[in-house]
């Protein structure tokens, strides 16, 4: 029963200070964006709104627990929390931050600014520049890292490679969400600003999908510990077509005829509404091809695959992807994308409770603190040389 205790798998608490890892904060990328799928839910009823806010509070609350970890371990552990960032799978993991904290901004938007009117619009302009940052810093920091001082191999790369950069079309989701509730010229701010995001994120997010895809057919399957990582492509696709479609009707809002722009960016508003369209169901239509493959790989092991943080790559790649399907609904008001987009919700819903709820059990256990990766326990990267650590690609699993 002592194993059992809290932390009981920890030769001391403070251990799990000392061998924390941005992956925590996958979590909080799944809780938001359940927050916000609530929010959006295809067929409201009674009491949903309330849900969707509930949830948005528990998602600071975790944002704000782990970040209490992060800087007790870069205070108190200095050298593991720069181990970490020489490690070739838990420094990629430093890109769940910025997503994490992307959810909260949308939700000061959808749940504040109802609410608090202007000054929680003046929270929402700041905290997005904020996530902007932190994305623009995870989008180069730790490529620089994964060129100069990480060694990677293809057979066994997994999809986890892009995790680093994605966060800047999850930033410019939040620009086209946000620029609904600030003023015309703020707005038109963010409309460009979205795109730049969009274009320094999406084409490298498809280099590594390519590469990826490479490497399942000249080395098949990932371990059974990492196979969930097959899922997160469903991310990219689900948040360059949200963000395509949402930057594109923002444009129409903010460049026509009414608002007295100028000719060409009412052309440019038109264009990119157009082509956010079409280019939104291209790449929903692509997110359906690798849902239904990467289905079939899980369903050949599914029973066998062990629970690890990795199981996250359920929720927000999955989230994300009906968030952009919501979208497509109200644009174009088809009852099938209504009906899909309430389906994945429940779905995803559900794969919520039963993630975070063994997530709660081992965590409380100190399960998911023991291993710094999994082939060499943060106990013996103390000796380790950073430049020179193994290659791994896992977060306990992943």
């Amino acid at each position: 029963m002592k194993q059992l205790g809290f932390l009981a798998q920890l030769d001391h608490p403070t251990e799990a200070i000392r061998q924390f890892t941005p992956s925590w904060f996958t979590v909080t990328m799944g809780t938001g964006i359940i927050s916000q799928l609530l929010y959006n839910f295809p067929y409201p009823f009674q009491g949903l709104e309330q849900l969707a806010w509930a949830f948005w509070w528990l998602n600071i609350l975790l944002f704000t627990l782990f970040s209490i970890m992060q800087l007790a371990q870069i205070v108190c552990f200095p050298r593991e929390a720069l181990l970490m960032l020489h490690d070739p799978t838990q420094s990629l993991f430093i890109g769940s931050i910025p997503m994490g904290f992307a959810t909260i901004v949308n939700g000061i938007v959808f749940f504040c600014v109802p609410r608090y009117g202007s000054a929680a619009v003046d929270v929402a302009w700041v905290t997005f520049w904020i996530d902007t940052g932190l994305s623009l810093i995870s989008g180069w920091l730790v490529p620089y890292y994964m060129f100069v001082h990480h060694r990677h191999k293809m057979e066994t790369m997994t999809s986890v490679w892009f995790f680093p950069v994605v966060p800047g079309v999850v930033a410019a989701l939040s620009a086209a969400i946000v620029g609904k509730v600030v003023d015309p010229r703020s707005a038109a701010q963010l409309v460009f600003t979205g795109y730049v995001l969009w274009g320094m994120t999406i084409p490298l997010a498809f280099f590594v999908i390519t590469i990826f895809f490479l490497r399942l057919m000249l080395h098949s399957m990932p371990s059974k510990e990492s196979m969930v990582s097959c899922l997160l492509p469903m991310g990219p696709f689900g948040a360059s077509s949200g963000a395509l479609i949402s930057l594109g009707a923002l444009a129409m809002e903010v460049f026509s005829e009414q608002t007295n722009s100028d000719p060409i960016l009412v052309n440019f508003a038109r264009s990119a509404a157009g082509f956010g369209l079409v280019a939104g169901l291209i790449l929903w239509g692509f997110g359906v091809w690798w849902l239904l493959m990467t289905a079939s790989l899980l369903g050949t092991h599914w029973g066998r695959l062990p629970f690890n943080m990795g199981w996250w790559a359920f929720i927000f790649p999955m989230g994300i992807y009906c968030a952009a399907t919501d979208t497509l609904a109200k644009l174009t008001g088809l009852q099938f994308f209504q009906v899909m987009g309430a389906m994945l919700t429940v779905a995803i819903f559900v794969g919520w409770l039963y993630i975070m709820s063994m997530t709660a059990i081992k965590a409380w256990q100190g399960h998911l603190f023991r291993a710094y990766s999994p082939s060499q326990p943060m106990a013996d990267l103390r000796s380790a040389h950073p430049a020179h650590s193994p290659a791994t690609n896992g977060v306990n699993g992943v």
